[in-house]
């Protein structure tokens, strides 16, 4: 079969076409691009294209194969992972078990052994002993007043001899503890009764009743045995002297009637002082002891930090206390510093300070600002 010119042109760029697309890999499309090439060819040409033709199908068939192998390679075959790790599985199970086996047994056996003593008996309410605490209204508190931060307001209690006693409306067990505040207080086994006896003062008991008045009390002693106590006879608290007040106020600030307070977690810090003081002349020297401790240190060390010329030392002094216990006791404070020991004594500033007498305790209560002066 003779081609015409173009029929043979389309001849040659289907070889063409087909030996590029074999180069590149794409085999599929060499082989479609040779029978197009084979519908032009004649008979000899018609060979050699059909041997390249076998070609390209074996070549297509090999790499099908190799493709199924792969992705039956990767596959996931759960009965095959199965079987083979069958045996990791099973010994795994194993330890699991017998670890919560051991859980289950060991802390029985533990508390169960020889050092155990087992579950303690239960406990009576007569084998419990009272506990005590201080109630809300047990001493009164006197706010001070200042320039104070509303979140850091500072209080002083104010402690006096004057008993107070509580009566709730419904007394349950465990019965309230009283105290005698009367030396040789009369109980009686009715209200208003004869008296059986006398209580010592600061006697402890227990509140178990009342009348409906309120005014007679009935008690239990620490014998078990029940009476009836006026009202007027049992505080709250144990009875104090006003000596002994004191002392309990002085111990508390230090062995002084004067304290000062630190107050802030960084510098700079807030520092007050505050005075609590039997009498008018405690007050007095209270107030200059406690300036001076804080001059002699927190504030020689506030002003050398910020000062070109470094101060040594630091002296308070204030007027003779004149007497008496006014209402308000007014301080004045001078205070003078010294560079060193040969310098003369420099003003450094003055301050004055206001102590009121307590109207219930007639003691003298301070806590103001430390700021410098």
């Amino acid at each position: 079969m003779r081609l015409t010119a173009q029929q043979r042109k389309d001849y040659e760029n289907h070889l063409a076409r087909a030996e590029r697309l074999h180069n590149t890999g794409d085999l599929s499309g060499a082989l479609k691009a040779y029978r197009e090439a084979l519908k032009l060819a004649d008979d000899q040409q018609q060979t050699a294209i059909k041997g390249q033709i076998d070609e390209l199908h074996d070549m297509l068939t090999f790499v099908s194969s190799v493709d199924d192998e792969n992705a039956a390679r990767n596959s996931f075959a759960p009965l095959d992972w199965l079987k083979d790790h069958l045996q990791t599985l099973l010994l795994s199970g194993v330890v699991v078990a017998s670890a919560l086996l051991l859980l289950l047994i060991v802390p029985p056996l533990l508390q169960g052994g020889p050092g155990s003593q087992g579950s303690p008996p239960p406990l009576s309410e007569e084998d419990l002993a009272d506990t005590y605490a201080r109630g809300d209204n047990s001493a009164p508190l006197t706010e001070l007043k200042g320039n104070l931060d509303p979140a850091d307001r500072q209080y002083v209690k104010e402690a006096d001899s004057r008993m107070r006693l509580s009566v709730p409306a419904e007394i349950l067990e465990p019965y309230p503890s009283k105290y005698v505040i009367e030396d040789q207080a009369p109980i009686s086994e009715t209200p208003g009764g004869s008296v059986l006896e006398k209580l010592p003062r600061n006697q402890q008991v227990l509140l178990i009743g009342k009348t409906p008045a309120a005014n007679w009390l009935r008690i239990r002693l620490a014998d078990r045995r029940m009476a009836w106590i006026p009202a007027r006879m049992l505080a709250d608290e144990p009875y104090k002297t006003p000596a002994e007040i004191d002392a309990e106020i002085k111990a508390s600030m230090g062995g002084q009637y004067w304290q000062l307070l630190v107050h802030g977690r960084e510098f700079p810090f807030s520092y007050f002082l505050r005075v609590n003081a039997p009498d008018a002349a405690s007050a007095h020297a209270a107030v200059v002891a406690g300036y001076q401790a804080y001059a002699s240190r927190q504030l020689l060390r506030m002003i050398n930090r910020y000062s070109h010329r470094q101060i040594k030392t630091i002296a308070v002094e204030a007027a003779s206390f004149t007497g008496g216990s006014p209402e308000r006791l007014d301080v004045n404070l001078s205070l003078y510093s010294q560079t060193n020991s040969r310098s003369s004594r420099q003003p450094l500033g003055q301050q004055q300070v206001t102590l009121v007498r307590g109207p219930n305790t007639g003691r003298y209560l301070m806590q103001v600002p430390l700021e410098g002066m």
